[in-house]
């Protein structure tokens, strides 16, 4: 995947929906928009590299459409992409540093960012159910 800092093609249409975030990275196709020139870990390009997967498969435009009209669907690609990069992970650390990672990523995936999808309890639940499938 190519990492550049510069605005996604679709960014009006992102910022409308969520506003400017200044934590975020977004994976159009097989690029990573680093806007704000975030440091990466492997484990966040695992991740975006899943969505660039999902991407794909619709086709940029239709998946980033549905992703920012439809919550059931953004959430289902963020379990998705969450649990690969918790699946990337968890074969590199230990059981302890998991735990701290896994609970970061379920706030994550409960947090304003991607709408209040669900709680964190919500969000920890269904990335351990996840991972047991992985």
């Amino acid at each position: 995947m190519k990492i550049i800092k510069n605005f996604p093609p679709n960014y009006k249409e992102i910022e409308k929906v969520f506003g400017e975030d200044k934590r975020c990275v977004y994976c159009y196709e097989d690029t990573i928009y680093n806007l704000h020139d975030i440091q990466l870990e492997v484990h966040h390009i695992a991740h975006e590299q899943i969505h660039s997967e999902q991407q794909k498969e619709l086709g940029a435009d239709y998946w980033w459409m549905r992703y920012l009209e439809d919550r059931e669907f953004r959430l289902k690609q963020e379990l998705e992409a969450y649990g690969g990069q918790l699946k990337f992970v968890k074969n590199k650390v230990k059981d302890a540093i998991f735990k701290r990672f896994l609970d970061d990523i379920a706030g994550a995936l409960a947090s304003e960012t991607y709408g209040n999808l669900l709680t964190k309890p919500q969000a920890e639940t269904k990335l351990r159910h996840l991972l047991k499938k992985l």
